[in-house]
């Protein structure tokens, strides 16, 4: 089947839920891991972005279940530093 062809149907944001640029395959209980991190955009140029990530750390023990935490970069940007 032709991509095309296929009907679009535009999706309205839900004003109920805020939007999330982060997702989880957290099995149990996804969307609060979602509201345990926060990022917030500090600083945008039209050379460099800044983000702020801020972990809820009860919601983040490693020490009782493994897991990890993946920022995902896309094309075209590149990582130039982690700061603590």
């Amino acid at each position: 089947m032709d991509m095309e062809s296929l009907p679009v149907t535009p999706e309205l944001p839900n004003e109920k839920q805020p939007a999330y640029i982060q997702d989880t395959n957290y099995p149990g209980k996804p969307f609060q891991i979602q509201q345990s991190v926060s990022i917030e955009a500090t600083s945008v140029t039209d050379k460099k972005i800044e983000w702020e990530v801020t972990f809820k750390f009860r919601d983040w023990a490693f020490y009782e279940s493994i897991g990890g935490y993946y920022f995902i970069i896309p094309d075209g940007l590149k990582l130039t530093k982690l700061v603590d």
